[in-house]
């Protein structure tokens, strides 16, 4: 376990899941999950799923550098939306679709614009079932490669820079507001 510790007073611990790297290959691929962690099986997928997968009901959902795909079970595309980034979110600078997460119906797809220094990024919500973006909020921060949400809390974690030093955490439930940044 990866312990990210975030407080305004010092004393509680939040504690956030291991991930794990892959490093760059020609086939990604998809472990299907049963149970507590258990594998059971592998496939390989389209290189252009190059960005991030979160599971839905009955399939995938895959992100590529401006497009999205909800694939069924045996990873066949379902429905796809390329660009997935608005016209006007485009308009605004942001050109990348990052590493997302599937929570009720919603897919949490981080935006990002390339001039980091500005210190403001993006998160959007998408229909899970259409793919149809629904709406998007601009984040005070510097990059933004990935989000994952606590559904139970409705907490949204996401890293402030590509170095992983510092997780973001943000309180979704009531408008993105920051709560800390954790180092």
């Amino acid at each position: 376990m990866l312990g990210a510790g975030c407080s305004s007073s010092g004393t509680s611990r939040s504690t956030v899941p291991e991930s794990t790297t892959i490093a760059p290959s020609t086939t990604t691929t998809v472990p299907v999950v049963l149970g507590p962690l258990r594998r059971a099986s592998e496939q390989a997928v389209s290189t252009v799923y190059k960005q991030g997968v979160a599971r839905g009901p009955n399939g995938w959902i895959f992100s590529g550098t401006n497009s999205l795909w909800r694939t069924d079970d045996a990873l066949k595309v379902v429905t796809s939306i390329n660009p997935a980034i608005p016209p006007a979110w485009a308009a605004r600078g942001f050109d990348h679709v990052g590493d997302i997460d599937v929570v009720g119906r919603y897919i949490y797809a981080p935006l990002e614009q390339p001039d980091y220094a500005k210190s403001s990024q993006a998160t959007a919500r998408f229909d899970r079932d259409t793919l149809r973006f629904v709406d998007a909020v601009a984040l005070p921060q510097h990059e933004n490669s990935f989000v994952t949400i606590d559904p139970a809390k409705m907490t949204a974690y996401t890293m402030d820079h590509f170095d992983g030093n510092a997780l973001l955490r943000y309180d979704v439930g009531h408008g993105w507001s920051a709560w800390r940044h954790c180092a």
